[in-house]
């Protein structure tokens, strides 16, 4: 009767081993698909930000066209959700082009040549030419909202990622499915004039 009662008992811990064994599988079968799924998400818009920062480079950042673009290009995207993006230059600044641009009294703006002459560059000393220079290299960052499809795993990269202001942004578009930000930047040459208003 002992012999029984053992044997049994090794066979339900054995089943109880493997139905754990099973779940941990599963959870880790998921987060891969999930990290995949993001990684192939990251590569496409990533590709799609390079582009619309060409654009950025040639139309002044028209935020229109390329809130345009960019959704036609992330359409291509298995599992995203069309959303307006978050659109942000990063270089040169304001501060940059007011203080190496051309002021405009009737318009109340500065424009920032794209191109540059080498007389004018010559007065510069080396530190001001080198920052003359940078300038001129237009660097876009945007921010796309990734919905989280994979069960499971959607809840366990919420929690374990990092909780920033792009978390608050996704969650205001106010989707079914959890949200986690992906940033993207491109670097490219100015390739025509950047203006900007005088807000002050």
């Amino acid at each position: 009767m002992k012999k029984r009662t053992y044997k049994n008992f090794a066979i339900g811990q054995s089943t109880v081993e493997a139905a754990i064994s099973l779940l941990f599988f599963c959870i880790f079968i998921a987060i891969t698909m999930q990290l995949l799924w993001l990684l192939l998400a990251q590569q496409m818009l990533q590709a799609t930000t390079l582009s619309a920062s060409r654009f950025a480079a040639k139309s002044n950042v028209d935020l229109v066209g390329m809130n345009l673009l960019i959704q036609n290009r992330v359409r291509a995207i298995p599992g995203i959700e069309l959303h307006i993006p978050k659109i942000k230059r990063l270089r040169p600044t304001d501060e940059d082009i007011k203080e190496l641009g051309i002021y405009y009294s009737d318009s109340k703006g500065y424009r920032l040549p794209a191109e540059f002459s080498e007389v004018s560059l010559s007065l510069l000393n080396r530190a001001e030419q080198e920052k003359y220079l940078q300038v001129r290299v237009l660097q876009m960052e945007i921010i796309y909202c990734f919905s989280l499809r994979v069960p499971l795993a959607a809840t366990l990269i919420k929690q374990v990622t990092k909780y920033s202001e792009n978390d608050i942004y996704c969650q205001l578009q106010q989707r079914a499915k959890p949200m986690l930000p992906i940033r993207t930047r491109a670097t490219i040459p100015l390739e025509n004039d950047l203006w900007i208003e005088n807000r002050s």
